[in-house]
């Protein structure tokens, strides 16, 4: 009977999910369909949030080698510029992004973007890029929570989704 009903929640836990999973989708596709503010600067993801952080040198190199399409190069010097000062929330930022759009020889490194996004999400609760990190993190929770039936995953996604403002 315990089972049971611990398969029964785990059903309607999972339900309630996709369906805050679709909605995420669908204010995602909102989002980057040109809904969002000219000063929300999405649109260049190498323009740092904070000045004074712009100008280290491994901030610097690694934007030159992600525009150029370097990415190993780029994630070697934010690596080096997150370990010299752990709250460049902009470096973490740019690591979960490469993570997150550049397919690798091996494939996407999924578990890599959400740790860079999560710190980035720690050091910059209200920053520019706020909602876009939060979909993204929630939309991986929901994926791996419903794949691995863990409830603990999607109350991760269930807590980003509703800390995104509504308005």
């Amino acid at each position: 009977m315990r089972r049971l009903r611990t398969r029964y929640l785990l059903i309607i836990t999972g339900i309630s999910l996709l369906v805050i999973f679709f909605c995420a989708r669908y204010l995602f596709i909102q989002y980057t369909n040109g809904n969002r503010t000219a000063d929300e600067g999405f649109t260049n993801v190498t323009k740092d949030e904070d000045k004074k952080l712009s100008f280290n040198n491994n901030y610097k190199n690694a934007v030159a080698a992600y525009k150029r399409g370097d990415f190993k190069a780029s994630i070697d010097e934010l690596n080096e510029e997150t370990r010299t000062d752990t709250r460049h929330a902009q470096a973490y930022f740019l690591l979960g992004y490469i993570y997150e759009t550049e397919e690798f020889p091996e494939g996407k490194y999924y578990s890599k973007m959400i740790d860079n996004y999560e710190k980035y999400m720690e050091l910059k609760p209200t920053g520019k890029r706020e909602r876009y990190v939060k979909l993204r993190v929630a939309q991986y929770y929901v994926q791996n929570g419903l794949k691995q039936q863990d409830i603990r995953l999607l109350d991760k996604a269930e807590k980003y989704l509703l800390s995104l403002n509504q308005s």
